[in-house]
């Protein structure tokens, strides 16, 4: 984002910001940085586990500019092309959140079955959680404000992270089956 690359370290409390493949800063989190994605190429918006809040970053400035709530147990945040979202692992929803100079938490979304990994497609207006208590996928529709429940589907156990690719809608979900991609 913005010329550089942020990695979340979660064992350190920091997000490394890397240039040209070397470290040209290290930011300081609240406890245990989790998911992160770029968001509209001016922000990084992070989910601290322990902590329980969304901190978002400005790309430039590399200050925290906002820190909002997000929910009993975040893991993971994806943005899309209106919204980000953050899955509330422990809560069973999913958090919408707009990101910018002023940051908010719009609502949230049920999301029964401990919602965990998340992957936008923007071109199809889809987001895809996974649910790690029921080996389910949900796909939602993400027109609107607030995401809408399409459908689920079966997948593999404990399904842990989801991919999209936005040139044929393909999703791939990965879980804890020995070398299994769905």
């Amino acid at each position: 984002v913005g010329g550089n690359v942020f990695v979340a370290d979660e064992h350190s409390d920091g997000v490394s910001v890397l240039r040209k493949g070397h470290v040209v800063r290290t930011l300081p989190t609240p406890h245990q940085p989790g998911g992160i994605a770029g968001v509209a190429d001016n922000w990084v918006a992070l989910v601290a586990v322990s902590a329980r809040v969304l901190e978002v970053y400005g790309v430039h400035s590399l200050k925290p500019i906002a820190r909002l709530p997000a929910g009993v147990g975040p893991s993971h945040v994806v943005a899309g092309p209106l919204y980000t979202y953050v899955a509330d692992t422990e809560g069973d929803q999913i958090l919408v959140y707009e990101i910018g100079r002023h940051s908010r938490l719009l609502g949230e979304a049920a999301a029964p079955g401990t919602p965990y990994g998340l992957a936008v497609d923007p071109v199809r207006s889809r987001l895809w959680v996974t649910d790690t208590a029921t080996n389910r996928l949900t796909e939602y529709s993400t027109l609107g404000e607030l995401p809408r429940r399409i459908a689920t589907y079966p997948t593999l156990r404990q399904p842990n992270s989801a991919a999209v690719d936005p040139g044929t809608g393909a999703v791939f979900v990965a879980g804890r089956d020995a070398g299994r991609l769905e």
